[in-house]
């Protein structure tokens, strides 16, 4: 079996071949021969796990070790040609390595027809964690369907977290209204729950690939979707109110690009302070939405939070909606997009969720406390409180730090206020 050597630097590594997706935390890999391998490295830098390329190449047994770059799409705002395809984070030393990203991208780049650039709204050309070039992303999000590793042990906790920041103790015990505003926080800590951080490059990825770090709002968007989407399709019994309540009212799960204006905020000049935002919907079957914010725990629907770390919101935040991403399909406010054709090995060597058992730190977080109320909820690695006021618990694997939720009143400084609409 042929061996990868990463670069210095190097923290951690995802590789596949097709097949299960698989971690490695040493300075090698072993890897089969005779298949196309794709491996994602990160490094770390101030708590934060950073991509440092992706590499997508074959071992011959005939051939020398080889530098096979690893690459990393910086922008969409230009399209890059195959000449483009310098390596951003190094290289790695492959026993009868063969780089095969020049090939690929020369058939992608033909068959999906990326000819114009992209802007932060429009993702037709999308930045994604897995690949060492962009892809078409007006065929949408594909990771929405890969269930965030983890989730169904975590839900009884997202629950809990959710329904006792609003001042309750059972899901049932709340009116119609306030259950909305309870999937909303529960789904969104998701995301907000591993800490908010503005990313060196902003691509879209999995909550799993940079360890709950490097994340900002497109990326617990599509954590909260993905979730949404395992807890509506996936084979589980639901076992909590939370997720029954998923199964019976959505019909249909999108991540949303457009402006905000975060807690209706306005400058000295009284003008609306409005950002470039991502977030999640929930279509019900009603045809009404459900907006799901992933960077803050907020209660749009109904109720009044108790939690510190929790608000009240209000839906004119969301001032306009561009785009909407599907887990296969994308479309624009008035038309959809047409999607692109795709070469099979694009699916092929796509990363599957990695089983929980690759995390050595995690476990199965068990069954929340009962008639508990949140008082504030924090990531551990943004901010620690008092063991003997809170609860400390990792709920999901791939993460790093854990969640510390205060169940008595405790200090509290900007350091723990993380998300763009917090």
């Amino acid at each position: 079996m042929p061996t990868v050597q990463l670069p210095d630097g190097s923290a951690y590594a995802w590789w596949t071949c097709g097949e299960r997706t698989r971690l490695e935390a040493g300075k090698s890999v072993v890897v089969p021969w005779d298949k196309p391998i794709k491996i994602t490295v990160f490094c770390e830098s101030a708590g934060v796990y950073n991509n440092y390329g992706t590499a997508i190449f074959e071992c011959k047994r005939s051939s020398n070790n080889a530098a096979i770059p690893l690459r990393w799409p910086l922008t969409t705002a230009r399209v890059p040609s195959e000449t483009d395809l310098h390596k951003t984070g190094g290289a790695i030393s492959v026993e009868g390595g063969n780089d095969l990203v020049p090939a690929l991208w020369r058939e992608l780049h033909g068959m999906a027809n990326m000819q114009t650039p992209a802007s932060g709204f429009d993702r037709k050309i999308s930045v994604d964690w897995e690949w060492p070039f962009p892809v078409p992303g007006q065929n949408g999000i594909p990771e929405l369907h890969v269930p965030v590793p983890g989730w169904y042990e975590a839900m009884p906790w997202l629950e809990w977290h959710a329904v006792s920041s609003m001042g309750k103790t059972r899901f049932k015990d709340c009116t119609a209204e306030e259950q909305k505003s309870v999937v909303g926080i529960a789904l969104g800590a998701v995301g907000y729950l591993t800490g908010y951080d503005h990313e060196l490059v902003d691509d879209t990825s999995s909550q799993y690939g940079s360890m709950g770090t490097g994340n900002d709002c497109d990326d617990f968007a599509v954590a909260a979707g993905a979730v949404a989407l395992a807890a509506l399709h996936g084979t589980h019994v639901p076992a909590t109110g939370l997720h029954a309540w998923i199964r019976k009212h959505v019909s249909q799960v999108f991540v949303v690009s457009g402006m905000a204006n975060p807690n209706l905020q306005r400058d000295t000049n009284d003008k609306p302070m409005l950002i470039g935002h991502m977030w999640c919907e929930l279509l019900l079957h009603d045809d009404s939405v459900l907006v799901v914010e992933a960077t803050a725990g907020v209660a749009f629907y109904g109720g009044k939070p108790t939690s510190k770390t929790v608000r009240t919101g209000s839906l004119d935040e969301y001032v306009s909606r561009e785009y909407y991403w599907g887990a296969r399909a994308a479309h624009h406010k008035h038309h959809q997009l047409r999607a692109a054709k795709v070469p099979t090995w694009l699916v092929g060597l796509s990363y599957a969720p990695p089983n929980p058992t690759q995390d050595p730190l995690y476990e199965a977080p068990g069954a929340p406390p009962t008639g508990k109320l949140v008082y504030a909820s924090v990531p551990t690695r943004k901010q620690h409180l008092p063991p003997h006021l809170s609860i400390r618990k990792k709920i999901l694997p791939f993460t790093k730090g854990s969640v510390s939720f205060a169940l008595a009143p405790v200090a509290l400084d900007q350091v723990s206020v993380v998300g763009s609409l917090q």
